[in-house]
């Protein structure tokens, strides 16, 4: 088995000289300007999925896109477990998390995504059978 492949995450940081004299009890040195590395954001979704049928999974998918190139910035699937009220009641699902890397962009702009939720039941009460006859 091949080994993973290693991504640097950070480079090292640039060095900076400062010279100390002998028998100095203190120094004052300017390291000059340091631009601030892996900058982001974090973003946090919550979405409301309404009427749901008791008794039922759902899948839901997320997809996030900045906009206005329409850029592809992630995408997260989950399973929802059924409830069991009695009849169908609205689902909260909270801490949809997204991480959003600057990309060398500066973090003092605006950014503007969308948001695209899909959702569908995963179990039913259906099942095949003969016996199953349609009145007439």
């Amino acid at each position: 088995m091949e080994c993973d492949l290693p991504v640097i995450a950070e480079p090292c940081p640039e060095k900076r000289d400062v010279f100390v004299p002998a028998c100095g009890d203190f120094v004052c040195a300017d390291a000059g300007g340091i631009q601030l590395q892996s900058q982001g954001r974090i973003l946090q979704l919550s979405v409301t999925l309404t009427n749901v049928c008791p008794n039922r999974d759902i899948a839901m998918a997320v997809i996030l896109t900045e906009k206005p190139e329409n850029i592809n910035r992630g995408m997260k699937v989950f399973k929802i477990p059924a409830h069991n009220s009695q009849k169908c009641r609205n689902i909260l699902v909270k801490n949809i998390i997204f991480i959003l890397p600057e990309d060398g962009l500066d973090i003092c702009r605006s950014r503007n995504f969308s948001a695209q939720v899909l959702a569908h039941y995963t179990s039913t009460d259906y099942f095949c059978s003969s016996e199953c006859t349609v009145p007439m």
